[in-house]
């Protein structure tokens, strides 16, 4: 892995999956730049979760963590493709970005769309009312 060689910072983790025993197929990949991650403390204390679809020869999903920083432009931070908005991904996805970026910031806003998953990690992540609070304040504005 030529990137973490340059940065030890930066986190990728990555698995397959075996079919027929003998052919090997992506599974799932989450990684974020350490750059990104020592540049994380400049940024504005508000982070976007969300995810797409990727079209084309490969139907995956995109999750993304993005926040803004100091000139208010967007600052992608953490980043997955997975197959599916399953728990499991995101419950992933989350606890990466928890372990590896976010581990002793304080005080963060969180925007996303509330998928099931997400919503159920901030409440065992991230247990303060307030948090939650601004959460769903923004669903039910959107």
């Amino acid at each position: 892995m030529a990137i973490r060689d340059l940065n030890s910072r930066t986190i990728i983790t990555w698995d397959h999956k075996m079919l027929d025993g003998n052919k090997i197929i992506f599974g799932r990949a989450f990684w974020a730049f350490g750059a990104s991650i020592d540049g994380f403390q400049y940024c504005h204390p508000l982070i976007n979760i969300d995810g797409t679809h990727l079209y084309g020869m490969y139907k995956k999903k995109l999750l993304v963590i993005v926040v803004d920083d100091v000139n208010n432009e967007v600052y992608s931070l953490f980043f997955a493709i997975v197959e599916e908005d399953t728990n499991n991904n995101w419950s992933l996805f989350l606890d990466l970005f928890r372990q590896y970026v976010i581990d002793c910031h304080t005080g963060l806003c969180i925007i996303s769309n509330i998928h099931a998953s997400i919503k159920s990690f901030m409440a065992r992540i991230f247990p303060e009312p307030v948090l939650l609070d601004i959460i769903n304040i923004v669903h039910e504005t959107l």
